[in-house]
């Protein structure tokens, strides 16, 4: 029987749906009141400790998010929904195997939900099995009309798997489900028609990591014929702009010019049919012309040179685990002949002055205006070390030796295992075994770069 106004489950639904409104208003503590009294009148009430758990974890307090989610299953245990949250949270706290229980609970209560599916998939995938993460996201597709961001994680777990094809087919998803990528402007996506003639507006989407790795597919694009103009972020202008064949580098506040088509950087690799095979060359950026960049001071005994970058920007939504601190680092003073400079930039730059590490590194960072500054930087050092940031890509695309150290489940762009990624041979990858072990990280860093300072005579 469908419950009846002013009995205990009324109430519930009723102060559920303010909650929601309050929510919905950017009010995340009146909307936890109301939660609250939700689950009061209906100790049962399934739906309450789910979005109790939602706001919590929003207010980035996941701790209390787990708790609510494990007192609704004590109350209602026959309810997949909250077993699916539970361990999609878990997995958050890298609680692994607490959240792989959780997750086959839930199927084995409801095999046909989808979300367990998928928040099975994610756990799969930060596992390092994108084999057994596609086959879940396969399954919740199946079950759901839902699909973008099934889609996108599958994207992501193909492409770390190198099945380019397919990968970059579902990486098209970007645009629904983050509709901030798409372009405003009234012009036609250019879907791989014939260019001779015509005219395209290729423009960047993400970050600046992003822009550097798909700005290989250029010269792709120009052998197709056709006047070429790129929009791209200020930090990059002076280092594209000498790129062969274009015919502008623009700001995105510059005046666009009249064009036929347009194009965003991160669908090249699908318009051009790019596949593991087929990756264009990793080294296409060379230093800007003119551009000389501040000095690197060597001083005597100085064998290795190299430039450091431990933190990416602060609103990347995975920076917390992709960024590590300085102090790990400092450990590399210790190597003989072994010199340190920092590239970073951004408010982590300070970290050298809070670490009292003024005498043990110098300064690069702050005299950089721009990307191109950093590439001329980067040709006066002898290696870089760096976290995965756009300085990452940078070296990368200059095919100047470097190590990156990567989160325990990094990007895609650095595939499922390997201390080498097909997107830039240069660069020597060191993984986390476990999360947040950048100690673990760092010893296997400390032996490869005495082992390279000895090597030079």
């Amino acid at each position: 029987m469908p419950a009846e106004a002013g009995t205990p489950t009324e109430k519930a639904k009723r102060a559920y749906a303010a909650a929601m409104e309050r929510f919905r208003l950017r009010d995340g503590a009146g909307a936890l009141d109301l939660l609250r009294e939700a689950i009061t009148h209906d100790p049962k009430f399934a739906e309450g400790y789910n979005a109790m758990a939602g706001v919590l974890k929003s207010a980035k307090r996941l701790p209390a998010a787990i708790a609510i989610l494990q007192r609704g299953i004590e109350v209602a245990p026959t309810t997949a929904t909250l077993y699916s949250n539970l361990g999609n949270l878990l997995w958050s706290d890298f609680r692994f195997a607490e959240a792989a229980a959780a997750l086959h609970r839930a199927i084995e209560i409801d095999p046909a939900q989808a979300a367990a599916w998928h928040n099975l998939g994610l756990l799969c995938y930060s596992l390092g099995d994108s084999g057994r993460a596609i086959e879940c996201y396969d399954r919740a597709l199946e079950r759901t009309k839902t699909q973008v961001a099934i889609r996108w994680d599958r994207s992501l777990a193909l492409l770390a798997r190198g099945e380019f094809e397919r990968g970059f087919a579902d990486y098209e998803s970007r645009l629904e489900y983050r509709p901030q990528l798409k372009s405003s402007l009234p012009i036609p996506i250019w879907q791989g028609e014939p260019l001779s003639g015509r005219r395209l507006l290729l423009h960047y989407e993400q970050g600046l990591g992003d822009t550097l790795q798909f700005g290989r597919f250029i010269r792709g694009l120009l052998a197709r014929g056709g006047e070429v103009h790129l929009v791209c972020q200020p930090e990059l202008i002076r280092l594209f702009r000498p790129l062969p064949g274009l015919a502008s580098v623009l700001d995105p506040a510059s005046s666009m010019p009249a064009v036929d088509f347009q194009i965003g950087l991160a669908s090249l690799p699908l318009r051009l049919g790019a596949s593991l095979k087929t990756l264009p060359e990793a080294h296409y950026l060379s230093p800007a012309p003119g551009v000389d960049g501040p000095p690197i001071p060597k001083g005597p005994g100085t064998r290795l040179a190299v430039g450091l970058v431990w933190a990416g920007n602060p609103a990347q939504e995975n920076d917390a685990n992709r960024s590590m601190p300085l102090e790990p680092l400092l450990s590399l003073c210790g190597i003989q002949g072994v010199a340190l400079y920092s590239l970073q930039h951004g408010p982590r730059a300070g970290d050298i002055a809070q670490a009292g590490a003024r005498a043990l590194v110098h300064d690069v960072g702050s005299a950089l205006a721009d990307m191109a500054e950093t590439a001329a930087a980067m040709m006066k050092l002898d290696l870089i070390i760096t976290v995965c940031t756009a300085t990452a890509h940078l070296a990368g695309a200059l095919a100047r030796p470097g190590m990156v150290l990567l989160c325990h489940r990094p990007d895609w762009r650095w595939m499922d295992k390997g201390e080498t990624s097909p997107w830039y041979p240069t660069l020597r990858l060191f993984r986390q075994k476990e999360p947040k072990d950048w100690a673990g990280v760092m010893r296997q860093v400390a032996a490869a770069v005495a082992a390279r300072a000895a090597s030079i005579s």
